[in-house]
């Protein structure tokens, strides 16, 4: 298990009350997210890059007994166009870091106003990692690029109707490594995320499956003024069900987290 600073505080936001609901009586459940990497939108900066690891496609056209000239231009465009860029959905389970004085008013407005504060403990074992905030053309962006372009480069092959082709296997690691990605202009939401599986390459999807969440996985329910007193009910039920000695708190989504215990 890698261990999550125990002074860290998580915030998960949902939008509804029956969503607030089921994750305390069914656990967190994944949902899809996009996720859309490209090392930039720029097409002359693109092509610079590009120049970077054309000297790796020629080496593989050439073991396929091709050369880059000799292809038909439509077939050019589509290789140049799939070398590096990822856009998928990927089923996740999304929280927010909350630092000391964090006014949450905005991400209240944003994301809802029901709300659980997990434990550092659920956020470690269900290897919970922070997500990377990458700019556009900037030095991390163009090493993603070149790793994503070598590994498509390298899987491309000819099919049995002559046809060159990308192998899509060799994209499996990719989309775990692009699930935590995120483009640098959202760098304030401090995100962490669950990542499940996304059954493109074999096995079943996680959209819609829960990650356990247990009343002892929570230090905090924040929910509008209307919805404590039921909310307080639901939860001495769950508690008297997993035996649990002390339940998180019931209250109204606050101003920030400082002085809740």
């Amino acid at each position: 298990m890698r261990l999550v600073d125990p002074t860290l505080r998580f915030l998960h936001c949902l939008p509804r009350r029956e969503y607030l609901y089921s994750a305390l009586s069914n656990g967190l459940m994944f949902t899809d997210h996009e996720v859309n990497f490209s090392v930039t939108e720029d097409k002359d900066q693109l092509w610079k890059i590009i120049q970077e690891i054309l000297p790796i496609l020629h080496y593989k056209l050439a073991t396929l007994g091709l050369k880059l000239e000799s292809l038909p231009e439509d077939r050019k465009q589509t290789i140049f166009a799939g070398l590096g860029r990822v856009k998928s959905k990927i089923p996740m389970v999304c929280l927010t870091e909350i630092p000391p004085g964090k006014i949450l008013s905005n991400h209240r407005m944003q994301f809802g106003s029901y709300a659980l504060v997990l434990k550092p403990s659920w956020v470690s074992s269900n290897e919970a990692d922070r997500v990377i905030y990458i700019g556009q053309n900037s030095p991390t962006s163009r090493a993603i690029f070149r790793c994503l372009a070598t590994m498509n480069i390298l899987g491309l092959n000819i099919d049995k109707n002559g046809l060159l082709l990308f192998d899509m296997r060799t994209n499996k690691e990719v989309f775990s490594l692009i699930s935590y990605y995120e483009t640098r202009e959202n760098v304030t939401e401090a995100e962490w995320r669950v990542c499940g599986e996304t059954g493109y390459f074999g096995g079943t999807r996680s959209t819609g499956t829960t990650v356990p969440l247990g009343l002892d996985d929570i230090d905090h329910i924040f929910v509008p003024a209307c919805d404590i007193e039921q909310t307080k009910k639901l939860v001495e039920n769950l508690a008297n069900a997993q035996s649990v000695s002390v339940s998180p708190s019931v209250g109204e989504f606050p101003q920030a987290l400082e002085g809740l215990t």
